[in-house]
């Protein structure tokens, strides 16, 4: 039994408290505003101190003297009614070594006002408007005595919304105290429409000093991207799953150039599981304590507004039940992983928020103990476990849970018997083999129902393999991307990137200076561009430093000898802004926007005069896959073109255009998908150019419009011939022509779709469509005829695909003639 004392001190109700101090550190302390709380399994290893008063405010108050037992002169107080500013209030509280009290918007506590005095407080910020906090309560506040003489001196901080509010507090301390976290200033993004996710986080903002900011599910607010701005935010967690904050959130935030970290499970006790663990094994955060709180929405979370900077000061991570008698999966499974680390924790709120029961099960399995959970082996059912793709001596991570908190952890093929009936859950983590090769797990078969008659199986797949080269970073550790003439591209790293060396193959997504992602192999690696080169044993000494690297372009191969990829992305059609370009000058009222100009001087003075309308679009679509058993891709792109165009010809002799972009070269969105972590990066382009030919004797004018949609593409598996994908449908408008003379114009508008995979290559398709006019007024003979051209590549340097098909469209055709 671990060596304690027994001491008494005197709080706020001026009532003796007993609480324990454990040899090497706190383990529990017991408040209560009416009398001392024993614990319910006095005699366990592990107890977890419950903190708790006769309502939320008095809760409040006793979780702040927990957490500032010498006092506080900075104390924060929020309301007690609307949790959005109370929660928001974590990264002040970490900033001015205060707790957060709680009031009733209209009237203030007495239970606040003893705390107030306890803890010896000088100065009040009130979080909120008006409407959460009265005029009337900051007045009660002011009136109060300081600590030292006086009065409190109050201040309110508050904006006209909970996402004005929120931003307003981040904003109280100088953006240098923003906490850094692999080299980045980093904020918390949370749901400003619940309380859980951010209810989960705020250890975080207060023991890590990383600000809460509030947005609406939908889309980032407006004052919480300013105010990541404003504070140089590089790094956002974000908190919760799609529902609690949609994907457009993470999208916009990349947008700015900040990277971004989800942190959720599928529900909100799994994700206050994922948050703790990630502050135990990112932030730090002391694996031997938790704190406890009710997270359902029956509960509301009141009890556990204010537990946040206990468990801060703490640097103890917290955790959420489903309700006052259920601790919820997750909780349990975090529990049982770090209950042989953990000697503590927290309770917040009394035994209708967590019963006495609910809190003697989570004590138990923090001791190791199993007496309060079901007994395996007892049931009818059985599960096999199959695992597969890892070599000798390497053990799996596969967890199975089921009902009534069942947990076991497997490590290589078996069969669970002895199970209850009901269903299960088979979850499966990366392992690293001997030689640093990393194996990503797929799992089939992952939630199983087991009948007594019915057994079932899962298997869990290790094929995918990630070799110790392959170091994926995150987008905002590469300062700078810069592709060289010679092929390489000179890559330089931002401080605080991990420390690579020649052989190591980057993987990188999508970013600022990789607007086309980045697989790359190491050629040479200097560290802060001074010429010192990294060993394998020194490059740890500088991974807080930049690297100037030399690159050359990797194979996926390279980088995931054995992988699944596997994805089918169709993309909307694209169309490019056309501008009016001439080589001379253009009439007035010359067509813009949407349509073209040319003017081209022909010899002898002459000159031809092209020019139309042009609505032109592109919808490319890829499939590829890659796996143990096969590799190929399928490329195709649907032209959809209608031009018309006008030939006025003044000449003799020849006139030429030349291909011509009718506009810049256009980026289309991109497609990203994932090999395990390593992101597969396809960024589509799109380009039309116009270009002529006229041999004239005389003049020459004639319009025509043509209407073409076409699909052309190639498809391809590995040892087989390339397969061409084409079809195409056409219809024509003509205004006969009037000549003098003798005439024969070509007109070709040709469009080229690239599926750039890496930035380096991709599927190409090209489709061409010609009008020609031509005309000889001696006989008194005019013919229009058009041309359809349309072609297709397949050339994927990362899968080794390199496939070329041209002429899958070939078409020529009468439009009118006399």
């Amino acid at each position: 039994m671990r060596d304690s004392k027994v001491l008494s001190v005197r709080t706020r109700a001026s009532k003796t408290l007993r609480y324990r101090l454990a040899w090497l550190g706190v383990v529990g302390v017991v408040a209560a505003s009416a009398g001392p709380v024993s614990a319910a399994n006095a005699g366990a290893a592990v107890s977890f101190s419950r903190w708790q008063g006769h309502d939320r405010y008095g809760t409040a108050a006793a979780l702040a003297e927990g957490a500032y037992p010498n006092g506080a002169a900075d104390v924060i107080v929020a309301s007690g009614v609307s949790y959005a500013d109370a929660l928001a209030a974590g990264y002040l509280s970490g900033y001015l070594h205060g707790p957060i009290l709680l009031t009733d918007p209209r009237s203030l506590p007495g239970d606040t006002i003893t705390a107030l005095a306890a803890l010896h407080a000088r100065r009040v910020r009130i979080v909120g408007g008006p409407q959460a906090v009265d005029p009337g309560v900051a007045a009660a506040i002011a009136a109060l005595p300081a600590a030292g003489g006086g009065k409190l001196q109050v201040t309110r901080i508050a904006g006209s919304s909970r996402y004005e509010t929120a931003a307003a507090v981040a904003e109280v301390p100088a953006p240098s105290a923003v906490g850094v976290v692999g080299g980045q200033r980093t904020a918390i993004v949370a749901s400003g429409a619940n309380f859980p996710d951010a209810l989960a986080g705020s250890p975080l903002a207060a023991g890590a000093a990383l600000p809460i900011l509030l947005t609406d599910p939908a889309a980032l607010s407006g004052p919480t991207a300013d105010a990541l701005t404003r504070l140089g935010i590089k790094q956002v967690l974000v908190l919760g799953g799609s529902a609690a904050v949609s994907p457009a959130v993470d999208q916009t935030l990349a947008k700015m150039g900040i990277t971004v970290h989800r942190l959720a499970g599928p529900d909100r006790g799994a994700t206050a599981a994922a948050i703790a663990n990630w502050a135990v094994t990112t932030l730090g955060f002391v694996p031997n304590r938790v704190a406890v709180a009710r997270g359902d929405k029956t509960g509301g979370g009141v009890d556990a507004l204010a537990v946040g900077p206990l468990a801060g000061t703490r640097h103890e991570p917290l955790l959420l039940t489903d309700s006052a008698t259920e601790a919820g999966s997750a909780t349990l499974g975090y529990l049982r992983t770090f209950g042989p680390q953990v000697s503590g924790g927290d309770v917040a709120g009394g035994p209708a928020a967590i019963s006495p029961a609910l809190k003697a099960r989570l004590e138990a399995l923090a001791t190791g103990s199993s007496s309060s959970d079901p007994n395996p082996g007892t049931g009818p059912a059985k599960l096999h476990i199959a695992v597969a793709n890892l070599p000798d001596r390497t053990a799996a991570a596969v967890t199975v849970t089921g009902p009534g908190g069942y947990r076991r952890t497997v490590t290589a093929t078996t069969d669970l018997t002895g199970l209850d009936t009901g269903a299960y859950h088979i979850a499966a983590d990366p392992v690293t083999g001997a030689d640093g090769t990393r194996y990503i797990p797929t799992v089939t078969g992952a939630d199983p129902t087991i009948g007594a008659d019915t057994p079932a199986s899962g298997t869990v797949d290790y094929y995918t393999q990630i070799s110790a080269a392959t170091k994926v970073l995150d987008p905002a550790q590469i300062a700078s991307a810069t592709v060289n003439s010679d092929g390489t591209t000179t890559v330089v790293t931002a401080p605080g990137a991990p420390a690579l060396k020649a052989g190591d193959i980057i993987a990188t997504g999508i970013g600022p200076a990789t607007p086309d992602g980045l697989l790359v192999s190491v050629s040479n690696a200097t560290a802060g561009g001074q010429g010192k080169t990294p060993t394998a044993a020194g490059a740890a000494a500088v991974g807080s430093q930049a690297q100037t690297l030399t690159t050359r372009p990797a194979y996926l191969q390279s980088a995931v000898p054995q992988g699944n990829l596997d994805f089918d992305a169709v993309l909307p059609p694209q169309s490019p802004t056309v501008q009016t370009s001439t080589t001379s000058t253009a009439r007035a009222g010359s067509a813009a926007g949407s349509s073209w100009l040319k003017n081209i001087s022909c010899a002898y003075n002459g000159q031809m005069v092209l020019q139309g309308a042009l609505t032109a679009s592109m919808a490319p679509a890829l499939h590829a896959h890659w796996s143990r058993n096969s590799i190929g891709a399928t490329a195709t792109a649907t032209a959809t073109i209608d031009s018309a165009a006008t030939a006025t010809i003044n000449a003799v002799n020849e006139c030429t255009l030349p291909a011509t972009p009718l506009a810049p070269e256009r980026s289309l969105t991109p497609i990203v998908v994932q090999v395990g972590p390593v992101p597969v990066v396809v960024v589509p382009r799109l380009l039309f150019t116009i270009q002529a030919d006229a041999q004239v004797d005389g003049a020459f004018n004639s319009a025509a419009a043509i209407h073409i949609q076409g699909v052309a593409g190639v498809s391809y598996e590995y040892g087989q011939a390339p397969e061409p994908i084409a079809s195409c449908t056409r219809s024509t408008t003509y205004e006969p022509p009037t000549v003098t003379g003798n005439a024969l114009v070509n007109s070709t508008l040709s469009s080229k779709l690239t599926l750039a995979l890496y930035g380096i290559a991709g599927p190409v398709v090209n489709v061409d469509t010609s009008l020609h006019f031509g005309a000889q007024s001696a006989i008194r003979s005019w013919y229009l005829s058009g041309e359809i051209d349309a072609g297709a590549e397949l050339n994927i340097p990362p899968l080794n695909i390199d496939i070329s098909k041209q002429d899958l469209i070939r078409e020529s055709f009468l439009i009118a003639h006399n």
